[in-house]
C-alpha cells in the first residue's frame, strides 16, 4: 500500500502534467508537504527518545501559529 503523501504527490505531477490552475497545484503542494509533515511528526513523537514535555509544546505552539519563544 502507498503512502497517503507518495498518491498526493502522484496527483501533484499529473496536475502539473495537464497544465492545471495555480490555485489547484498550490493546494496539492500545500497537501502534499502537510501529509510528509503528518508522518514525520507521528514518527518523532513515537521514537525513542521520545520528546520532552517542553519539545511538545514547543512544536504545538509552532502548528497553532504561537510564538514559540514565548512558550
Amino acid at each position: 500500500m502507498l503512502d497517503r503523501h507518495t498518491v498526493i504527490r502522484g496527483r501533484l505531477a499529473r496536475a502539473v502534467r495537464a497544465g492545471a490552475p495555480p490555485e489547484t497545484l498550490e493546494s496539492l503542494r500545500r497537501e502534499y508537504y502537510a501529509s510528509r509533515a503528518r508522518d514525520y511528526l507521528r514518527d518523532w513523537l513515537a521514537g525513542d527518545p521520545a520528546p520532552t514535555p517542553a519539545q511538545r509544546r514547543e512544536l504545538a505552539a509552532l502548528l497553532v501559529g504561537g510564538d514559540v519563544n514565548a512558550a
